[in-house]
């Protein structure tokens, strides 16, 4: 049995960087982070035991360093934190660009539209900006954060088809199909929309080589948190090519699963740490898999 990796499994630049500053801020302070730091379960332990722990707003003491989390975080509640004590920002640039995008055209007074997941931390925090730049007008304009183009219908409790100027963003980890669905969606609708792509391109490669893994191997095994995101899209658009299987640490690995297999390919979320993905490939290898030379 051939075990394939995916090249760019793993950590993205914006996950490397939020942990590397939050191993920073443990090391020099007694630090807490507002909610998990990365939607991986063993990174946020591995942390723990570094000393940052996960708290929610109301637990961080006055003067005491916060860490927010990689997804970003709401624009009242870092302004709250910020006043109240030092706070290493690991959101990542490229959500933050989102963030600024969506606050800018709101402020500008386009009605604004997420294409994401409702109620996932990074496209409630990009939605938040976007209220913010909404309240600089005297009429504010709508902010709606919709995943597919059934959604978009009464979002807010008013049809679409009375606005005039939308703005398009997408959460990081978005599909770019997706994203092009509900812009044609919209395109009807309105008079005048504007589309800003800002998923991420590491996101998009990683979709892109999991798809191409998902058309060579026999099997797929998507490694990262269940509340991950970019980890759940992964394991989506393999299971509409290949048999797939999600799971969080190698112990959840089957033997079955693997039996009879010729290639096996491992790829892994945006939030995954290198030692969990590592111990899946050791765990296929004693299943009787060989790591397949430059993968």
């Amino acid at each position: 049995m051939r075990i394939l990796v995916a090249r760019s499994a793993g950590f993205c630049f914006g996950v490397r960087r939020a942990v590397e500053r939050a191993e920073g801020a443990a090391a020099g302070a007694a630090a807490v982070s507002l909610g998990p730091l990365v939607h991986n379960p063993q990174e946020v332990e591995r942390l723990g035991e570094l000393g940052l722990r996960p708290v929610v707003e109301t637990e961080v003491g006055t003067g005491q360093t916060v860490v927010t989390r990689s997804h970003g975080t709401l624009a009242d509640q870092l302004a709250r934190l910020e006043a109240r004590g030092p706070v290493v920002d690991t959101t990542c640039p490229f959500v933050k660009v989102c963030q600024r995008r969506a606050e800018k055209m709101a402020a500008e007074g386009y009605a604004v539209l997420i294409v994401g997941d409702p109620g996932h931390p990074e496209a409630e925090s990009i939605a938040s900006f976007a209220r913010r730049g909404a309240a600089t007008r005297s009429h504010a304009p709508p902010v709606t954060v919709a995943a597919v183009a059934a959604q978009l219908e009464n979002a807010d409790g008013r049809s679409t088809r009375v606005r005039n100027r939308l703005a398009v963003v997408a959460q990081t980890t978005t599909r770019e199909r997706d994203l092009s669905r509900v812009v044609a969606a919209c395109l009807p609708l309105y008079a005048e929309v504007r589309v800003f792509n800002t998923i991420c391109d590491a996101t998009a490669t990683r979709q892109r080589e999991a798809l191409e893994l998902a058309r060579t191997a026999d099997l797929l095994i998507v490694v990262g948190g269940r509340d991950s995101a970019n980890t759940r899209r992964l394991a989506e658009i393999c299971a509409e090519v290949r048999e797939t299987r999600w799971v969080e640490t190698a112990e959840e690995l089957a033997p079955g699963w693997v039996e009879g297999r010729r290639q096996v390919a491992v790829t892994a979320g945006a939030s995954t740490p290198d030692r969990v993905i590592s111990a899946v490939v050791r765990r296929l290898e004693v299943l009787g898999g060989t790591v397949q030379d430059g993968e």
